[in-house]
């Protein structure tokens, strides 16, 4: 309808999902100005590869709250430029059958939960990833727990610890900047990491901490890649290669 004293410029639509199953064979748009709220259940695709697609516009916000079982399967998450995913779960978001997040916005982590793969011997395991062309940031969590990323990680743009521990669990590329604050870490635990381009550094001028743990490995593929960290920034080989 024509924009009234009912329907202000102001006005925010929100809407929350919270059921068993939502298909999708298209594409979910959240709008500037829209906030979708995943609490609970399953989004996905129709086939076994990505049929379906979730997009936030630029100034539009997808939140994913775990109240329950979460599950994205052959879907690609698209976050925009300008648009904000907010991930302050607790629990697992279980990826598989292809399922993408593909960051080009504002990816915030307000809390300590895992993007992990579907349960090793279920149809469409171990197919799935998170790509990050512009900012994750792990804004809050608690000291003593951690954020895990449990699928790859291919990263071009930023990645910010700025309170709590950042785990990443299955290995990935790495062409950016890292960047952690005093008291936080980032922590590379698992799988192979390829470093095309890869700076550690602290957070505006703290000491930060990222370590390399067993079970890691860390290439660097050809003599004109690097690995940079600089003198605000603590590298520990803990273990791994």
């Amino acid at each position: 309808p024509p924009r009234s004293t009912l329907f202000p410029y102001t006005t925010l639509f929100r809407s929350q999902f919270s059921g068993f199953a939502l298909t999708l064979n298209g594409t979910l748009e959240i709008e500037s100005s829209g906030i979708f709220n995943w609490v609970s259940g399953s989004l996905t695709g129709v086939g076994t590869n990505l049929t379906g697609t979730i997009l936030v516009d630029a100034s539009g916000n997808m939140l994913m709250n775990e109240l329950g079982s979460m599950t994205l399967r052959n879907c690609l998450l698209t976050n925009a430029a300008d648009g904000t995913l907010t991930w302050s779960n607790t629990g697992t978001v279980f990826m598989g059958y292809n399922a993408q997040i593909a960051n080009n916005g504002n990816f915030l982590i307000v809390g300590d939960g895992e993007l992990g793969p579907l349960p090793n011997g279920t149809p469409g395991y171990g197919l799935a990833a998170v790509y990050n062309f512009s900012l994750l940031q792990k804004k809050s969590g608690a000291t003593n727990s951690a954020t895990i990323i449990n699928v790859p990680f291919h990263d071009s743009s930023l990645v910010k610890a700025r309170s709590g521990n950042l785990k990443f669990s299955a290995g990935g590329d790495m062409t950016s900047t890292w960047s952690v604050a005093d008291g936080a870490t980032i922590q590379m635990t698992g799988g192979n990491f390829s470093s095309l381009a890869v700076t550690f550094s602290g957070l505006n001028g703290t000491n930060g901490l990222v370590t390399l743990a067993s079970g890691a490995t860390l290439t660097i593929p050809a003599t004109n890649n690097f690995v940079n960290v600089t003198a605000d920034c603590i590298f520990q080989q803990l273990g791994g290669t």
